[in-house]
């Protein structure tokens, strides 16, 4: 653009030291001043329409909350199970992405034979997935997937991250070989071993520092914390902080009629100013 204006008023010079008036050399500058700004305009229109046709077509560049798939394995039937009086089933399997779009923690609730719930969390261990963009970055999250097998071929069901709040209530009704328990079905509550009170990171606003948070979360069979997820909370802050603490905490193992089990519970932090209290799992 500097360089347009600058020949511009060269071309003006040079009409001026010419046998034009100075009238016509004003108008000629004027038509030349105008014919450049046209193809600015037009180099800067074309550039937003690409910029508008890229941010609309490229995958690579994920905004809003929620996970982006960009390459998924489907599970094949198990080769076993064919012919057999197992012509459909289904697994549900929770996973967790981190902030650099690494999956990890995977836990299987519910499944109506080892077979599918091997083979689904086969399947999704190989998927690849984009983090969540919150605030310009990259935030871990909670993926729910459902794997419905058929011979005719298998059907995803991608739960989004609101409902994933343990077994899927549509198959309670079905036999089933594995599903996470609640509490109610333990012999007793899990008791805590290793227990990490949140902490806040300082400069946190009064009112963000106050309130509660309610964790959703799984204790496996070795009563350790699995893949953890938010809720409701009063802020992020407090999100974060419940999140980072209670996924180092540890329990007894969950016992169910004297075996060991896997079961899902709720614990709810209450954060005061000084500090959090936490309340027992329910």
């Amino acid at each position: 653009m500097k360089r347009i204006v600058r020949e511009c008023a060269e071309w003006q010079l040079v009409a001026s030291a010419s046998e034009m008036s100075p009238f016509e050399a004003r108008s000629l500058t004027r038509q030349v001043l105008k014919s450049a700004q046209f193809w600015v305009f037009a180099l800067v229109a074309v550039s937003l329409s690409h910029n508008e046709a890229r941010s609309k077509t490229d995958p690579s560049e994920p905004s809003g909350r929620q996970a982006v798939q960009i390459a998924k394995v489907i599970p094949e039937f198990p080769h076993a199970l064919r012919n057999t009086i197992y012509s459909e089933g289904f697994a549900n399997v929770v996973f967790m992405v981190d902030e650099t779009g690494r999956n990890h923690d995977y836990v299987l609730l519910e499944a109506t034979h080892p077979l599918f719930g091997a083979t689904a969390l086969e399947a999704l261990r190989k998927w690849k997935v984009t983090p969540p963009i919150v605030d310009g970055r990259p935030n871990p999250t909670r993926h729910n997937v459902v794997v419905e097998f058929s011979q005719e071929g298998p059907v995803l069901i991608d739960r989004p991250i609101a409902e994933t709040v343990g077994p899927d209530e549509r198959y309670q009704d079905r036999p089933l070989h594995f599903r996470v328990c609640d509490l109610r079905d333990l012999d007793q509550l899990p008791k805590r071993i290793e227990t990490i009170v949140p902490v806040l990171p300082k400069g946190v606003s009064a009112d963000a520092a106050a309130g509660i948070a309610r964790i959703l979360i799984f204790i496996d069979m070795e009563g350790n914390v699995r893949a953890p997820a938010v809720l409701f909370s009063s802020s992020d802050a407090i999100a974060d902080a419940a999140i980072t603490a209670i996924s180092d905490w540890r329990f007894e193992p969950p016992l169910k009629n004297g075996n060991p089990v896997v079961v899902q519970a709720v614990q709810t932090f209450r954060f005061e100013m000084d500090g959090a209290e936490k309340s027992d799992l329910d």
